[in-house]
């Protein structure tokens, strides 16, 4: 036995003994395979240089009690099992309240591929868990049709509505097709817009995987041919491109050890292969281009484009940097395309308005992602690479777009102005008393900076990690409450303040172990 291999190693002839130093045998099992990211890497790479605070180090408080939602639209079945199991693969965490699945336009929730679909699903929600843990998620599921893709983006937008999804923020969709060939692309595009505008959820969408060539010609329907996707070319959408990220030293971002240039392709051969199924395909590319359905939106006004251009943003999409998936049903492997930067930008977003306080959505960011492109600093402009009909360069382009948002900083432009101030303290009312030693007293206050008033605090108090035992949601920004502690057991109270903008939050805590007697 030799490496975990068995068999005969190769000879070699004497008399090339000398030339050679060594003889390796053809065949055997792969030794060399993608150098896959994770979601931390993600939160890494897309922070700003020198931010540890990231996104996912600030779930607390108000951000574990209200925990923000992140929704994806499904067109297969597969097995709800997995998320657990790559959950505990990679030690993340995972309840049976981590994923909601939705079903619409149909009964129930199918548990079987549909056509290769179920690794489409693993990798969505899976990206998600990994980038965002602490997010709850919705997956709605529908019949692959016209009618069960309006049933599905329908469902999500009365759940925001009507309450059942109040705390949803983000909805990630990695399916689409060319927008000239969605027959209907009028009626969804106006439920999106219900949605961005009415429901306050951020949309984000793949821009393909195709390079320039997302639509398909010619006599039978196979030549690729210039075009974007539906409903990335949405202007209601965010549309993602891809990119190739790596790193030289996977240490905190230091704004030198993170690189991209796009995921590229060079001709029509080359990009197809990325969703299209053409003879001698290639390994594709990110989508992007210019829709020929819908006029330049307000917010490309500085874009050179004679309509909506795409992508606006682009993040990891290349299968040599890709993410690893687990699907029971598909196999576990290393997966890319514009269908991995989607639910990654998606959560990253989520990370961000987690960090700040969010319990509800903030709608369309367009007009925020293009002012602050303009500032240095808030993206990683990508300038190397392209697919096929555009090329990479400083500023916009419709290959990765405005580049690799940093999200930290991006929220900084986001929501400018100063935090408020936040004070938790917790004690025992009567510690001498006889009878009432195991009182508990809660005490919150906060101050808002000049400009605004604060308005809410989130009062939160759990015995250890577990039970939360008190709770204000929405009280006065000061305040008290009393409750009888059990002997022995140590309680944590966490409070959050929000001012009148809604917009920046502070979070103060305090602990206390009641004793085991007086």
């Amino acid at each position: 036995v030799f490496g975990g291999l068995t068999g005969t190693l190769p000879e070699l002839p004497g008399r090339l003994g000398q030339l050679a130093t060594a003889a390796l045998a053809p065949g055997g099992p792969r030794v060399m395979r993608p150098h896959a990211l994770s979601g931390a890497d993600f939160r890494n790479a897309y922070t700003s240089a020198g931010n540890t605070r990231a996104g996912v180090a600030n779930y607390t408080g108000h951000d574990r009690v209200h925990r923000l939602t992140v929704a994806t639209i499904q067109f297969s079945g597969w097995q709800r099992s997995d998320l657990k199991t790559y959950a505990h693969k990679h030690h993340l965490p995972y309840s049976s309240a981590t994923l909601t699945q939705v079903p619409a336009g149909q009964s129930s929730v199918p548990t079987k591929s549909d056509g290769g679909g179920a690794i489409e699903v693993a990798l969505d929600q899976e990206a998600l868990l990994s980038t965002a843990p602490y997010a709850r998620q919705r997956a709605y599921f529908a019949p692959n049709t016209d009618a069960g893709a309006a049933a599905a983006y329908n469902k999500v937008y009365e759940d925001v509505m009507q309450g059942r999804a109040p705390h949803l923020v983000a909805l990630s969709v990695s399916w689409g097709s060319c927008e000239g060939d969605t027959n209907n692309r009028t009626t969804i595009n106006n439920i999106l817009r219900s949605i961005v505008r009415k429901a306050h959820v951020t949309v984000f969408a793949a821009s393909g995987d195709s390079g320039a060539y997302d639509c398909l010609g010619g006599l039978l329907g196979t030549t690729p041919e210039e075009g974007v996707d539906f409903p990335a070319s949405s202007p209601y959408v965010v549309g993602v491109g891809g990119t190739r990220l790596t790193a030289t030293k996977r240490s905190p971002n230091n704004g030198s050890n993170w690189h991209e240039s796009a995921w590229s392709c060079a001709s029509k051969s080359d990009c197809a292969g990325g969703g299209l199924v053409v003879i001698g395909g290639g390994s594709g590319g990110s989508g992007g281009g210019v829709s020929s359905e819908f006029k330049k939106p307000d917010f490309q006004s500085s874009v050179s484009a004679s309509g909506r251009a795409v992508p606006d943003i682009a993040a990891d999409a290349d299968p040599a940097s890709g993410f690893p998936v687990y699907s029971s049903q598909e196999g576990s492997g290393t997966v890319g395309g514009t269908s991995l930067a989607t639910p990654v930008s998606a959560a990253l977003f989520t990370d961000m308005l987690a960090s700040r306080g969010f319990k509800r959505g903030i709608g369309d960011i367009h007009g925020r992602l293009y002012a602050a492109a303009r500032h240095s600093g808030t993206f990683r402009d990508i300038t190397s690479g392209s697919n096929g009909g555009y090329s990479a360069g400083a500023g916009y382009d419709a290959v990765t777009g405005l580049g690799a948002p940093l999200w930290p900083a991006l929220g900084n432009r986001f929501f400018p102005g100063a935090k408020p101030s936040a004070t938790a303290t917790i004690k025992r009312h009567h510690p001498r008393s006889r009878t009432q030693w195991r009182t508990v007293t809660v005490h919150w206050g906060g101050h808002a900076p000049s400009g605004t008033k604060m308005v809410t605090a989130e009062v939160v108090v759990r015995q250890g990690n577990g039970s939360i035992v008190a709770r204000r949601s929405g009280a006065r920004p000061s305040g008290s409450l009393t409750f009888t502690g059990a002997a022995g057991h140590t309680y944590k109270v966490i409070v959050q303040a929000a001012n009148s903008k809604h917009v920046m939050s502070a979070v103060a805590t305090a602990s206390l172990t009641v004793p085991r007697s007086r």
